[in-house]
């Protein structure tokens, strides 16, 4: 393997000692090598989550199977069929979904990047892409569609640029026109060029008045230091009011400003829509870091962005007079991103006719706001749904969608089926089924004690842990290590302060809604828990506690984080104590044969450190700590606003992390980055740990600093020299050495034994270009089959992504961003592989050449 030479670079110990321990593996299956701490697996008849269902009168249907769509954004109904939908997927793919079939599948409606250059990488452009669309009036005589996107972004080495872009369909919407080949018939009617990459296309509709509305964010970067979103000049921060082709509508009442600007003074105005009884406009707005809000959007209103978010200022403004307010807003206890929704106007649920309906992309959590007899809003929680509601649609009917953006899905608001089998969440904790009959501070005989190797911090709390699952299920693992666990299964957690047990939390498995989050306060006589239904903050031992509520549990524990959090394979390879038995975790659970699929030495290969042990390179110690308490929120598909991976296996030049300047706020430091080498004061990522205000991170359920994780990132980022070269030596000759055919690879592929030289060059922060030495020749997949040959600036097609498995990498395509380089074993050729497909023809080692 390549040795990095620079002693102190950022990731230099954690790539060198993890490729190190899995040198020498094979993807062969793993024997228990040891002891197991269990003799049997216990049997599991009272601690299951399908005893138990929420309090609520609404529940989702899913249309589709779960990770039907990758990334969806958004659901439309055809203007005329009512069993007919298209679904949009942000990069840049839509799909028209017949429901009228008893297994409705879906179908390509337009795949948007064969056309332009929309893109979407959800770490370095996670808010570009394809955002909204909508058919015009009248679509069955004109067959005029409506998209909002973005074009350009990091990828394409230019600043995005937004468009509202108008397509033709002369087939009832089955399809686009062409107006050539490899052209759509399309017109630009709004663009905005835009410079940074959040905050950008918001959503698009037709009114009641027939013209078109569509929003825009107020373009960043965080905190909107320039204040666009109160310069109607621009159209950042604003809901434009527009014709068809895109000229200003007649009657917008801003003054001083753009004439196609209808409000301003917003946010990220991310979904909005109608009331299609009363044609008010109600919008979500995200909020920066304190506040969400619901607006009811008027004719020349201004909503105080940036100098107010919700009724807090934000920035000094010389006059806040005329501030629109908000009909209602909330705090992040309850979640970080507002989804805007609809006034429910269908049959189905008659019990919410006429309420306003809303959820939060973090949290998951399904609202209405009720008008009370007084004639105010009053917000009542009706679901949990587990996911990561993103947007809503509504129905030619009046019934609502929702969509959920990790779990790919997209389903139908119905009413609750009563099931006898099933209660609401027990009030008390001895009800649960969980703890021992006769004292239930002890867990029941149903459940397996685990531990994990680094666990995140809970204000110095003593924590133990333990797992149910039901009788005759298994846990899968995929091929990142994290834990599968069937529906049905319950985790445990209790919380001790000084010997004293002061919570304990249940996470349960539901059907349909995945996982939901109960916290237990324990009572002052130690007899019993109760459970916690909003969250609260309680002096214990002279101390604030902090009990979650479930909305708080949903904001970590999402599918993108792999909902458990700490049941991972690199968490729980390590020893522990089953009360007198020494065991390895991993041995023990497939011994006792919870485990679907024997775990291959891979996936072991890349055990967690614990960040106290000094023994262990400071590298490996911060990346374990970042891992555990940064990385559940900050990672692909995350719900952090930053675009941070700190997952303890993502190779340096991935993590976005050093010289990048904050996407959101700077805290007041001027050339603020996230990570700047040598210079903890400068750096963000630091900062926020060390801080105990609304600027911390992690930003929810604790009161008090981690004086460990605090000492141990600065020393860590002290120590650091330099951002570049992690993966290998850049621009030093490399021998490629392909695993699956044992060749190293020339400039044909592998036919030939004679290996070639090879260096890298980094494109931007997570790339490189594989460039043949000595020649201006790059490895690049322009066409189907990879080639050695010139390239054009600027092609997506000669940049390879790392990423790494054991002590080997696979390259993936930036212009395919599903394929991956590997050989074809009996031809020794050059190919490309598709995801689903790898094998050890895909995975690679740089050496340096002898």
């Amino acid at each position: 393997m390549v040795q990095l030479h620079r002693r102190h670079h950022i990731g230099l110990s954690v790539v060198l000692a993890l490729l190190l321990v899995a040198c020498g593996s094979e993807q062969s299956d793993h024997e228990p090598s040891g002891p197991s701490g269990l003799s049997e697996r216990p049997d599991n008849q009272t601690c299951l989550a399908t005893r138990f269902t929420q309090r609520s009168t609404v529940a989702l249907k899913p249309l589709v199977p779960e990770g039907t769509f990758t990334a969806p954004v958004g659901v439309v109904s055809h203007p005329s069929h009512e069993q007919v939908l298209y679904v949009l997927e942000q990069r840049g793919t839509i799909w028209r979904l017949d429901l009228s079939g008893a297994d409705p599948t879906p179908a390509p409606f337009v795949d948007l990047r064969d056309y332009s250059d929309v893109q979407f990488e959800p770490i370095h452009c996670f808010e570009c892409g394809l955002f909204s669309m909508a058919f015009h009036p009248d679509f069955e005589q004109n067959g005029f569609v409506y998209v909002s996107l973005t074009e350009g972004g990091d990828a394409f080495e230019v600043a995005p640029e937004s468009y509202v872009a108008r397509f033709r369909s002369d087939d009832d919407g089955l399809s686009l026109v062409e107006s050539g080949p490899g052209e759509l018939e399309r017109t630009d009617i709004y663009h905005v060029e835009q410079t940074t990459e959040i905050h950008n296309n918001g959503r698009l509709a037709f009114g009641p008045d027939n013209y078109l509305y569509v929003s825009f964010g107020d373009g960043g970067p965080g905190g909107d230091p320039n204040r666009n979103a109160q310069n109607p000049s621009n159209p950042f921060g604003t809901l434009l009011r527009l014709t068809d082709e895109g000229a200003p509508a007649p009657g917008n009442q801003v003054e001083g400003g753009l004439p196609e600007v209808f409000a301003y003074g917003l946010r990220n105005p991310w979904q909005w829509s109608f009331d299609r009884e009363t044609g008010e406009l109600w919008a979500g707005d995200v909020g920066q870091g304190r506040t969400e809000e619901i607006n009811r959007i008027v004719n020349g209103a201004n909503y105080g962005w940036p100098c107010l978010e919700g009724a807090d200022v934000m920035q000094s403004c010389s006059d806040t007079s005329g501030f629109e307010a908000p009909v209602f807003s909330y705090q992040r206890g309850d979640g970080r991103s507002v989804t805007g929704g609809y006034v429910y106007r269908g049959e189905q649920l008659d019990d919410l006719y006429g309420v306003y309906l809303f959820s939060d992309f973090a949290s998951g959590l399904l609202w209405g706001l009720f008008t009370t007899p007084e004639g105010d809003l009053e917000r009542r929680q009706l679901l949990d749904t587990g996911g990561s509601v993103v947007s809503f649609g509504e129905e030619l009917n009046g019934e609502l969608l929702l969509v959920d953006y990790q779990g790919g899905q997209v389903s139908r608001l119905v009413r609750a089926a009563p099931d006898a089998d099933q209660q609401p969440v027990p009030e008390w904790l001895s009800e649960t089924g969980c703890m021992h009959p006769d004292n239930p501070a002890q867990p029941g005989e149903g459940l397996i004690p685990y531990d994990v190797t680094e666990p995140f911090w809970s204000d110095g709390a003593d924590k133990t842990r333990y797992l149910a699952l039901p009788n005759d299920t298994t846990i899968d693992v995929d091929e990142t290590g994290d834990f599968d666990l069937p529906v049905g299964s319950v985790l445990v957690k209790q919380f001790y302060r000084h010997d004293e047990l002061i919570e304990t939390r249940l996470m349960l498995n539901q059907p349909v809604t995945g996982w939901v989050g109960h916290s237990y306060r324990w009572t002052g006589t130690g007899t019993d828990a109760r459970r916690v239904t909003e969250a609260e903050d309680v002096e214990v031992q002279d101390r604030l506690w902090h009990y979650p509520s479930s909305a708080e549990c949903s904001q970590c524990h999402t599918s993108a984080a792999g909902d458990s959090l700490g049941l991972e394979v690199r968490q729980l390879n390590t020893e522990f104590d089953y009360a007198g038995t020494t065991a390895n975790q991993l041995d023990t659970l497939a011994a006792i044969g919870v485990l679907t699929e024997p775990l291959t030495q891979r996936q072991r290969a890349n055990p967690l450190v614990d960040s106290r042990d000094a023994s262990y390179p400071l590298d490996l110690r911060a990346r374990a700590y970042l891992h555990s308490n940064c990385a559940n929120c900050h990672r692909p598909g995350g719900t952090s606003q930053a675009n941070m991976d700190l997952r303890f296996d993502t190779l340096p030049e991935a993590m976005n992390l050093c010289d990048v300047a904050p996407m959101q706020s700077d805290l007041g430091i001027e050339n603020a980055r996230l990570l700047v080498p040598g210079e903890p004061e400068r750096s963000v990522l630091w900062q926020r740990l060390a801080v105990n205000d609304a600027n911390r991170m992690p930003p929810l359920g604790s009161h008090v600093l981690d004086d460990h994780g605090i000492a141990l990132i600065e020393d860590w980022i002290a120590r650091m020299d330099e951002c570049t070269g992690f993966f290998a030596p850049v621009g030093e000759a490399l021998v490629l050495h392909n695993v699956g055919v044992d060749q190293p690879l020339g400039e044909d592929g592998t036919q030939d034994p004679s290996a070639a030289s090879w260096q890298l060059e980094p494109e931007g922060p997570s790339y490189y270009r594989i460039r043949l030495a000595g020649t201006d020749h790059y490895l690049h997949a322009e066409q189907a089959q990879p080639m050695v040959g010139a390239i054009e600036p600027g092609w997506l097609s000669a940049q390879w992504f790392p990423e790494r498995e054991g002590d080997s990498v696979r390259w993936r395509n930036r212009w395919r961003d599903d394929q991956y380089l590997a050989v074809d074993p009996q031809t020794g050729e050059l190919q490309l592989r598709d995801a689903a497909a790898l094998n050890e023809a895909a995975l690679w080692q740089a050496q340096q050449t002898p």
